[in-house]
């Protein structure tokens, strides 16, 4: 398996892996995001959807490396998924924890950025 196949799959995983832990326990990792409104089992729907979507886009992306079909479409998606969950962070960021305005640049941030560059190298063939 080709680097590039390897490290988009690894990518992939990750953003799968932390949609898991939202999914599961929409509080906990939540509450680093929105603050204690996490608490809140109507909050937690959201959360666990929002974990869901970052599974399924991670889980396409692993499938799409390793089979070489739609990479680029599985990246894309999970790139506007990144910049939305920042605009709507930032938004709102008098209403959420600094650190999660913090947290959420950087994780989404990079999330943007990796998945950028993976889908350059991806195009370029």
């Amino acid at each position: 398996m080709n680097g590039l196949k390897v490290a988009t799959a690894v990518f992939g995983s990750a953003r799968a892996a932390i949609g898991a832990g939202l999914a599961v326990d929409p509080e906990r990792l939540g509450r680093r995001w929105i603050g204690k409104d996490a608490r809140r089992p109507r909050t937690q729907v959201a959360l666990r959807g929002l974990g869901a979507r970052d599974v399924a886009i991670g889980g396409g992306t692993v499938a799409a490396a390793l089979t070489e079909d739609d990479v680029l479409l599985w990246l894309c998606g999970g790139i506007v998924s990144d910049v939305a969950d920042i605009a709507a962070t930032l938004s709102e960021r008098e209403n959420v924890p600094r650190r999660g305005v913090r947290l959420t640049a950087v994780l989404a941030g990079v999330g943007v950025i990796a998945g950028a560059a993976l889908a350059g190298a991806w195009a370029r063939g």
